[in-house]
């Protein structure tokens, strides 16, 4: 597993609003062209980061969910059918906690700062080995949410799915 921290656009948001997060799952891989359903293109901004940083020379964007987090509660969502992501804000909304359930592993829990995160526009990037496919990988990708593009759309043009935090998980 690999976590690390980017720094990308500069969002603006009220101290006191629910925390909204945009989750992406991308895959890198070397093949040019993926060889499973994908939603669509990564952003060329972080197309061009991961190039630079990581080993593979393209990315696809699985999933992208936009999660609304209330401070007082958490939230969960499945990403694809072998990644579930239980989110909550801690410390008076001052600590991102992510639980990452896979099926066939222990659920692996990360914390990272919110406000580089929702106003400096720093990336939390969760990674890990693709089991199905030797030498590729995955990512998750939480970042302040970006104004909708072409490239936030899925393989329909639809928008990404939102998720809304009326729920605890």
């Amino acid at each position: 597993m690999l976590l690390m921290c980017l720094s990308a656009m500069k969002p603006v948001m009220g101290a006191d609003a629910p925390v909204t997060l945009s989750v992406s799952l991308v895959c890198g891989t070397d093949k040019p062209s993926p060889s499973f359903q994908y939603a669509g293109p990564v952003h060329q901004e972080l197309q061009d980061k991961f190039t630079k940083i990581f080993k593979w020379e393209h990315y696809f964007l699985l999933t992208k969910k936009e999660v609304n987090l209330p401070l007082a509660t958490g939230k969960k969502i499945r990403m694809s059918k072998d990644c579930e992501l239980i989110f909550q804000v801690l410390e008076e909304g001052k600590v991102l906690q992510v639980q990452l359930l896979e099926p066939d592993e222990s659920v692996r829990t990360l914390k990272h700062p919110l406000e580089p995160i929702w106003k400096e526009g720093e990336l939390f990037v969760i990674a890990g080995d693709n089991k199905e496919s030797a030498g590729d990988a995955w990512f998750l990708v939480i970042a302040s949410p970006r104004p909708e593009s072409k490239e936030s759309k899925d393989s329909n043009g639809d928008p990404p799915d939102k998720e809304s935090a009326s729920t605890t998980p």
